[in-house]
């Protein structure tokens, strides 16, 4: 689930604070840490708005395929995701440390709180009112997007976007009533919007999210890497905290679980795990495999899957995951594997939480 949804449902449950505790107790734990990734993300930002500035002809160009809604959507979202970890990272440095900045280390997390502030305000601004363009146009119009593409996969990665905003615009306000309506609806939108764009803006069947038959000898031959996406889930989390030290993630997660526990459990173990693998394996990276090929695809849409859970501790094994579950949609060609070895993974987690 995403960390946004959780972090609005965590606060109506009464729990939210827990986790401003241990976020705070965190970054108040780990100074250096704190403060060298601000400087770097804040230094970051500026060398990538110099590169955008200097290479923004041969951005145009790669854009001149795309309406001018389509421009607008796919650079306010590349600016709100850049300057938004930078916001978010320069907010924990100041809550977590505190009085103990020195003046001119607060100075900098101050003004860059402000300015990446700023930026994805105006960003985000841009971004929905593009999204409000776009999503008319594939939902209502039922009209695909620039540029149009041949073959069985005939979708770009613009409307990998639209849907992802989606889900953001239409579950986050459902947290506010109810997080298991919105962990519902949330699974639940990333199976309905993709099959939706793929049968009408795009006239296309499901076959071309993967619903269709494996190939049996690959999915023998991927049996191991279902070891290791179950086997790695805690060595790789262990690794994580050694770096970034320990978070009390499981207990929050725990927490979240037991306040409804028969939805909730279904949803992380079924229909989460089955929403995922449509969205990010069959729509995602069918596009990705598409334009870039199979390892880069692979590779791209493992760190769009370890983005999209935001948690820094969850992110190193989402993306590992992600790569495995792309590799085994990949080799057996079709979303039925790569959907049971997601829930059999989220299962023995959920399992886990009740032992």
């Amino acid at each position: 689930m995403h960390w946004i949804v959780e972090l609005v449902s965590l606060q109506q449950e009464e729990i939210g604070m827990d986790l401003i505790a241990a976020l705070s107790e965190w970054a108040g734990a780990h100074r250096t840490l704190i403060l060298a990734a601000g400087l770097m993300l804040f230094l970051l930002d500026g060398v990538a708005i110099l590169v955008a500035v200097a290479r923004c002809r041969q951005i145009a160009d790669r854009l001149k395929v795309h309406s001018t809604a389509e421009k607008v959507f796919i650079v306010s979202v590349c600016a709100v995701v850049i300057l938004g970890v930078s916001w978010i990272t320069a907010l924990v440095g100041i809550v977590g440390l505190g009085d103990s900045l020195l003046p001119v280390w607060a100075a900098i997390f101050f003004a860059g709180a402000i300015l990446t502030g700023l930026g994805v305000l105006l960003a985000a601004v841009a971004c929905f009112s593009a999204f409000i363009v776009l999503g008319i146009r594939l939902f209502i119009e039922m009209k695909p997007l620039n540029p149009v593409l041949t073959g069985e996969v005939n979708w770009g990665g613009t409307p990998v976007l639209v849907v992802a905003m989606a889900f953001f615009v239409l579950s986050t306000p459902l947290a506010l009533v109810s997080d298991t309506v919105s962990s519902i609806a949330g699974s639940a939108l990333f199976i309905v919007l993709p099959v939706i764009l793929v049968l009408y803006p795009y006239e296309r069947t499901v076959k071309a999210l993967g619903f269709k038959s494996p190939h049996m000898m690959w999915v023998v031959k991927t049996v191991p890497l279902l070891v290791i996406l179950v086997g790695g889930n805690e060595l790789i989390y262990r690794m994580t905290e050694r770096v970034l030290g320990e978070f009390a993630l499981n207990e929050l997660v725990e927490n979240m679980v037991t306040k409804n526990p028969t939805f909730m459990s279904l949803n992380l173990a079924i229909l989460g795990p089955v929403g995922e693998e449509v969205f990010f394996r069959g729509f995602a990276y069918s596009a990705l495999r598409k334009k870039y090929g199979v390892t880069r695809g692979i590779l791209v849409s493992a760190l769009f899957f370890g983005a999209y859970h935001m948690i820094p501790w969850q992110i190193p094994y989402a993306v590992v995951s992600g790569a495995i579950l792309a590799l085994v949609y990949e080799k057996t060609q079709s979303l039925y594997p790569s959907i049971l070895f997601h829930i059999i993974n989220n299962s023995v987690a959920v399992l886990g939480i009740w032992m």
